[in-house]
């Protein structure tokens, strides 16, 4: 009994590959994305140049593809253009060490000359959100992985903007933990907790 009650609860899990809410936001501005223009966030490893090379591999991945294991698999072939960028020694990193090394490639690659509602902004390209992979027929044994997916599709789906909104507030909350006192910002962070909730509540897709 215990165990069908596990896999009840579990089968109620949000599921974001393929029943994700594709509804576009009414009357909301949305970045649009038709030719990126790839770049590296400041202080990264990798250069401008690598993301030139990166983000569009990266991009052209299925949605839920995108984790970490997956690109160091396409990674792993000598004639894939990431190779260079992963440790195949196994003396200095093994697999989790190059998992680590996707995650944060994932992480630096940023969007260059992309017109926010406050102007020019070098937004992260890819974001990443959990979700369970379907096909999987021990799913509810089985836990969340995380798919780095890229702006425009973040934007449009409330599943995934939920998720994003969730870790920024938990990310706030961690601030305000740490700084309050310090730097009389309480009052303000609470603001910014109850604007992201309100929006969480009213269920509306992202803006920039």
């Amino acid at each position: 009994m215990p165990k069908k009650k596990k896999a009840k609860k579990a089968s109620k899990a949000k599921k974001v590959t393929k029943k994700v809410d594709k509804k576009k936001a009414k009357g909301k501005k949305v970045v649009r994305i038709k030719k990126p223009v790839w770049g590296s966030r400041q202080g990264s490893r990798i250069s401008n140049r690598d993301a030139e090379i990166i983000g569009p591999i990266l991009n052209s991945l299925p949605e839920g593809k995108k984790t970490a294991k997956n690109i160091v698999d396409i990674a792993r072939s000598d004639a894939s253009n990431l190779h260079p960028y992963f440790e195949w020694d196994d003396s200095v990193g093994g697999e989790k060490y190059r998992m680590e090394q996707a995650r944060y490639m994932m992480r630096s690659v940023i969007l260059v000359g992309i017109h926010g509602s406050k102007g020019l902004i070098e937004p992260r390209a890819f974001h990443a959100v959990t979700f369970y992979d379907e096909s999987d027929e021990e799913e509810a044994h089985v836990p969340p992985l995380k798919s780095y997916e890229p702006l425009d599709i973040i934007q449009t789906t409330p599943e995934y903007m939920g998720q994003i909104r969730e870790a920024a507030t938990k990310d706030i909350r961690k601030f305000k933990h740490k700084y309050a006192t310090l730097l009389d910002v309480g009052h303000a962070v609470d603001e910014i907790i109850g604007i992201l909730q309100n929006v969480q509540e009213r269920g509306q897709t992202g803006t920039i």
